[in-house]
């Protein structure tokens, strides 16, 4: 009797782990995605306000928002370092950041998420 009961708890708890942990690890990397995504949005509040002060001209490099605008450019949560990279045009005055870290990549269920001043979040 001690058996069976070990054999369905065993089987029970493998039948749980094969259910819940494929959810827990959707759900994290949608969390990753957000947290990406709301640094990109940051990272754009910020260009914007450099834009503000310097009569609309937005910076060459990002490394100029910190630490007026950004303390420190912020990390990829899910690469875990900056991944985030920063085109700039100057004929129309207009920018695009967007993240290449590891976890956007080609094959998952989320794109490279990207933010420009004309069309704010394009995923």
């Amino acid at each position: 009797m001690a058996r069976l009961l070990l054999v369905i708890l065993i089987v029970l708890s493998a039948f749980g782990y094969f259910i819940i942990y494929p959810n827990y690890l959707r759900a994290r990397r949608s969390g990753m995605h957000t947290e990406c995504c709301d640094n990109l949005k940051n990272i754009g509040m910020a260009l914007d306000e450099y834009a503000k002060q310097h009569n609309g001209r937005y910076p060459d490099v990002l490394s100029r928002l910190t630490p007026v605008y950004l303390k420190t450019i912020p990390q990829c949560p899910a690469a875990k370092k900056i991944t985030y990279e920063y085109m700039h045009s100057s004929k129309p005055e207009v920018y695009t950041v967007y993240c290449h870290g590891d976890f956007h990549s080609p094959d998952s269920n989320y794109n490279y998420p990207q933010y420009s001043s004309i069309h704010g979040f394009v995923f």
